[in-house]
């Protein structure tokens, strides 16, 4: 970040106004920022009904802006004789809907027709579409969006009467290109980095799909031999947590993993703070350390029942009273690939079958370890699967931090692009 910048926000979080800044009801606003403009006056509030009702029904989304109903995950029902009640949409134009003071105010890319609870804007001044799609979105304007809120259903409603008193930055039109153009590439970055994370996961599927089943043809280059049918129970030995309660796990009184942790990486999770006695780890029986297999025993999903990890981390630590563990004959087996074949879908559906209970389920040890697997004859293809998976599992935490790097970048640059605080050259 330029020192210029730096300064300036300096004196920002000081309360002081930099210099070339002034400060205004939307908040500090820079001097060449003129006129001031309200909401309404660059937005009208257009009500068009003049339409035969049988145009795309539209809905609004906090993250996709507005989108034809048909797309929203929820079934919202209509009746279509009351079309005719509903607003028109144009492409540019912006939605106040019911949950604007939670998300902001979206924009529509689609002609439709929208609820007449919707409030519709139109441009009445030039703008750029993209430049306020993303001011809409800051929580700045959000959090004076819901000071202009009355009434109550559920939540609040915002109408158009107070909105537009509102105070909106409108830099020059130059300006406003400039920067949808840079936050555009932060869309467009978020965006590739969120395709390439849904490709290695289809990727990771597809390989546990073909290289965990025997039977699906497909084999890593250099091995061969029949893979040999087992119960799971012949890996080794089984045993419960220790029963410590979740209360004492979340609040660190003991070195302890508990059911939520299955999902959590281990490594990166799990260390054993300096002032816990050797007395104290030695009374938590049993302890679990590198390579061991933790099963989800209890909860309230079936499909979450039976999911296994193994445990990579060097400290030896205590484990809770609703996981299952297993010890394996390192010697023979490899953990990693036993805990990805476990998270097949056909085991998963196993182990959600033999599960009991109704609001609570239940997987036992005895039942887990009746599961018939099949393994390679060798330990060497064993670790080259769980290898190529994990490569896989590598690559995805990777785009995951990139895309959050992406994604905060973008927040910042919101936070200073769209109020003026960083300018840019046009």
């Amino acid at each position: 970040m330029r020192q210029d910048i730096k300064d300036r926000l300096k004196k920002i979080n000081n309360n002081e106004v930099p210099n070339g800044f002034q400060r205004t009801k939307a908040g500090l606003m820079p001097n060449d920022w003129v006129p001031i403009h309200t909401a309404g006056e660059i937005f009208v509030n257009h009500t068009d009904k003049k339409h035969d009702g049988t145009a795309t029904v539209l809905s609004a989304t906090q993250d996709r802006g507005i989108v034809p109903r048909s797309e929203v995950d929820i079934d919202i029902k209509y009746a279509e004789k009351n079309l005719s009640g509903y607003k028109k949409v144009n492409p540019g134009n912006f939605i106040i809907s019911l949950r604007s003071f939670q998300g902001g105010i979206e924009y529509s890319e689609y002609e439709g027709l929208v609820s007449p609870a919707y409030t519709v804007l139109k441009r009445i001044m030039p703008l750029i579409d993209d430049y306020y799609k993303n001011y809409f979105k800051t929580n700045d304007f959000i959090n004076r969006l819901n000071s202009a809120t009355y009434g109550i259903r559920d939540g609040k409603q915002i109408g158009y009467q107070d909105f537009k008193t509102l105070i909106l930055h409108y830099p020059p039109l130059a300006e406003q290109d400039k920067v949808a153009e840079i936050l555009n590439h932060c869309d467009n970055m978020i965006e590739l980095k969120q395709q390439l994370i849904e490709e290695e996961r289809s990727r990771k599927k597809w390989l546990m799909q073909n290289l965990l089943d025997p039977d699906s043809g497909v084999r890593l280059p250099g091995f061969e031999g029949e893979w040999l049918p087992i119960f799971l129970g012949q890996v080794g030995a089984f045993s419960k947590g220790t029963g410590i309660s979740n209360d004492d796990c979340k609040t660190g009184k003991y070195p302890c993993i508990k059911y939520g942790d299955i999902y959590m990486s281990f490594e990166e999770y799990f260390t054993l703070p300096v002032s816990y006695t050797k007395e104290e780890i030695a009374m938590l029986s049993p302890k679990i350390s590198n390579g061991a297999l933790l099963f989800t025993a209890s909860g309230e999903d079936r499909l979450e029942i039976g999911k296994c990890i193994a445990y990579l981390g060097c400290n030896s630590l205590a484990v809770g009273g609703d996981i299952v563990i297993c010890l394996p004959n390192i010697e023979e087996y490899d953990p990693q690939f036993l805990a990805y074949q476990q998270n097949t879908e056909d085991l998963i559906k196993q182990k959600s079958v033999l599960a009991q209970g109704y609001s609570i389920v239940h997987l036992y040890s005895e039942q887990i370890k009746k599961l018939k697997i099949c393994v390679p004859p060798t330990k060497r293809e064993q670790i080259a699967i769980s290898n190529l998976l994990s490569a896989v599992d590598d690559k995805v935490r990777l785009l995951e931090q990139e895309l959050n790097q992406w994604q905060q970048k973008k927040k910042a640059l919101m936070q200073l692009l769209l109020t003026g605080i960083m300018r840019v050259s046009v």
